[in-house]
This record gives structure tokens, C-alpha cells and sequence, in this order.
């Protein structure tokens, strides 16, 4: 696990240095505005200490919002990587300007679940967040007669099948962001309890900045019921907001022990199972919540006994995805230390627990193992 961790974030820092020369290296032969990609390598470079920062601190490392944080910024890394490789163009400049936003987007993820980072750290984490999400490049173009031409200049300009959707992406971003400043706390409130799908979606954006600003506390999450009423919109969410309500209740699992005891009862967990069975990103945020609730007695006694919970924990831990399986195995572990949940297991076609039972002398495994015979 440590390994993993730690071997994403060097590959991580090794990129964004692969990036940070790729970008130097293209200022040197740009027909226009080398300023543009001198002060996007200046902000490639700010990365570094976070991550280094990040890397140090194991605890950080350990939590899954912040490992989906620093994939999410790896793959930004890469596109941001491929696209100024390619420019040629003032559409690609504002490409490039959205993928810095996008960037701003991912570290934003890692400030929200940066709770156990030190005030040093997540002050720098918000003041990188803050200059990405605000960055404007002059994408006027300003041809330099005394360098050669460059290979896309000989071809004439790449047409951009983006263009268009970057514009609208822009308009759309900032259009979210002037509806969120306009909602108040009350409105929160009442949009995540009665709003349509749109009016949920801002308030989930809104309730995630409030949490990450720690502009809210325990006690206003308590006298609000919202754990309840997440899990309430949960069951009969759209896709990406079931996927943003999980990552919130993550959060707050993480933050203190009483929200956790508030997401334990059956119904709840009947929820996250039926998340389990929708698509691949959806289930992996599931599982991990899971996994982090496990460690209460009542969460391992009722989640065996929801209908389908083992056997899709077994497809998981049998699945692709390295950390679903990694999370389905712990919480199959902790699961396992029931005797009819073994049992399960085993129907299941994983007999791992089952043969540990049987070594320890568990006769009640043994019988079972004697009818399967």
C-alpha cells in the first residue's frame, strides 16, 4: 500500500517535470507568445513542493480522496503534456488555459481532502488552487520574425475540433461559479433536501467548498441531518451526483467518529451495497466507503446480511480495477470475522477465509465444508 502510494507520487512529480521541460523547451521554437508557456512552466513548478509535502505525510497518503486526487492531477499532467507538444494555434493557448482551470479543478480535490495536512501546507495548496482556478493567458498572437517557422506553420493551423466545447466549458464553469456564490447556507439546505436534479448538483459543489473551507462544522452537519438526507438522495440520484455524494460522505467519515456512526444503520448500508452494482467508478468510491465504515461491529454483522453484498465484494475483489479489489479484500477481511459470512464466502467461490477457519478448528466451517463436498 505505502509502496503504491508512494511510487504514484514520484511518477507523478516525474511527469510534471516532463512537463515543466517540455514547456521550456517549446518556448524556444513558438512563432507566439513564449511568455504564455514560461509562466505555465513557473506554474507547473509550484507543484513540486506539494507533492513532496504530500508524499511526507503517510497518514494524507493513506486516505483514498486524496490517492483519486493526485491520479486525477496526473492525468491533467499528461493532457496538459500532449496538447502544448501540439500547439499551434490561439485555440490551443485557451486549451491550455482550461486545462491550467482543470489542474486548479484536481489540486482543489486534494485541498478538500487534505484534513490531516498541516495549516502550511493546505494555506499553499489553496493559494496554487486559487492563482490555477484564476488564471487568464493573452492568447493574442504575436509572430517573432527572427525564428523559423514551425512544422504546424508549414501545414497552416490545425483546425480544432475543441474549440467550440472549450468555449462552452469556459462560459459553463463560470456560470457554476456565479450560481454558487449566489447560494446561501439556507439554500444549501434546502436545494440538497428538495431540489431538482440541477439545484442538488450546485448545492453538492456548494456543501463540498463549505466542508474543504471548514466555513461548516460537526455540529451544523448534525443539526442539519445532512448525512440522512445524502443518503436519502443517494438511492434515487443521477449518476454523477450519487458519484459526488459518496466522495462527500468519504470525507466526513474521515473527519471524526460520529459521522461515521451515522452512515451504520441498515438502510444506509443497503444503499452503498446497491452502489456496488452501478458503473466502475460509482462502485469504487462505494467499496472504499465500506471499507472505512468496517471497522464498526454492527457495519460487519449487517452488511452480511444484505441480500448480494458478498458476492459482489467477491466479483470485486476478482475485478480489474486495483482499488476496488484492494478496499473489496479489506472489507472482506473484516467481514470474515463472522462465521455465516465465511460460509458466504465460500458459496461465493472464495474459500481463502473458509480454509483459515478450518485450521483454526472452527467446526461450524467444517460442517459446511463437509456438505459442499
Amino acid at each position: 500500500m505505502e509502496n503504491s502510494d508512494s511510487r504514484s507520487i514520484s511518477e507523478l512529480e516525474s511527469e510534471q517535470q516532463t512537463s515543466t521541460e517540455g514547456v521550456v523547451s517549446l518556448t524556444k521554437n513558438l512563432e507566439f507568445d513564449r511568455e504564455i508557456f514560461t509562466e505555465f512552466a513557473v506554474l507547473l513548478d509550484k507543484f513540486t513542493p506539494i507533492f513532496v509535502a504530500i508524499k511526507d505525510n503517510e497518514k494524507l497518503m493513506d486516505t483514498p480522496p486524496v490517492q483519486k486526487a493526485v491520479e486525477s492531477i496526473e492525468k491533467e499532467l499528461s493532457r496538459a503534456k500532449d496538447l502544448i507538444e501540439g500547439t499551434c494555434s490561439r485555440s490551443s493557448i485557451k486549451q491550455i488555459e482550461v486545462l491550467t482551470q482543470e489542474l486548479g479543478r484536481s489540486l482543489g480535490l486534494v485541498l478538500f481532502a487534505s484534513i490531516d495536512a498541516s495549516t502550511e501546507v493546505k494555506q499553499n495548496i489553496a493559494a496554487l488552487h486559487q492563482e490555477l482556478m484564476n488564471v487568464k493567458f493573452d492568447i493574442s498572437f504575436t509572430p517573432s520574425p527572427s525564428l523559423s517557422p514551425s512544422p504546424c506553420a508549414n501545414h497552416g493551423p490545425r483546425p480544432s475540433k475543441e474549440s467550440g466545447f472549450v468555449s462552452e466549458q469556459v462560459t459553463f464553469i463560470n456560470e457554476i461559479e456565479e450560481e454558487k456564490i449566489s447560494l446561501s447556507i439556507d439554500d444549501v439546505v434546502l436545494q440538497l433536501k428538495y431540489g431538482n436534479d440541477e439545484e442538488f448538483r450546485l448545492a453538492l459543489l456548494v456543501l463540498s467548498d463549505l466542508i474543504r473551507d471548514q466555513v461548516i462544522d460537526k455540529k451544523w452537519i448534525n443539526d442539519e441531518d445532512i448525512i440522512p438526507i445524502l443518503f436519502n438522495r443517494l438511492g434515487s440520484g443521477k449518476p454523477h451526483n450519487r458519484l459526488t455524494i459518496i466522495q462527500i460522505l468519504r470525507i466526513l467519515a474521515l473527519e471524526n467518529a460520529e459521522n461515521k456512526e451515522k452512515m451504520t444503520d441498515a438502510v444506509c448500508l443497503s444503499v452503498l451495497v446497491k452502489s456496488l452494482t452501478r458503473d466502475a467508478e460509482e462502485g469504487r468510491e462505494a467499496v472504499g466507503l465500506l471499507s472505512e465504515l468496517s471497522d464498526i461491529s454492527a457495519v460487519r454483522r449487517r452488511i452480511g446480511r444484505i441480500q448480494g453484498s458478498i458476492v459482489m465484494l467477491v466479483t470485486m475483489l476478482n475485478g480489474d480495477d486495483p482499488t476496488a479489489s484492494r478496499d473489496a479484500a479489506k472489507l472482506l477481511i473484516a467481514l470474515s470475522s463472522n462465521t455465516q459470512n465465511v460460509l458466504h464466502m465460500a458459496e461465493a467461490g472464495y474459500f481463502k477465509p473458509l480454509v483459515h477457519c478450518l485450521k483454526e478448528g472452527n467446526i461450524k466451517a467444517s460442517f459446511h465444508l463437509i456438505h459442499v463436498l
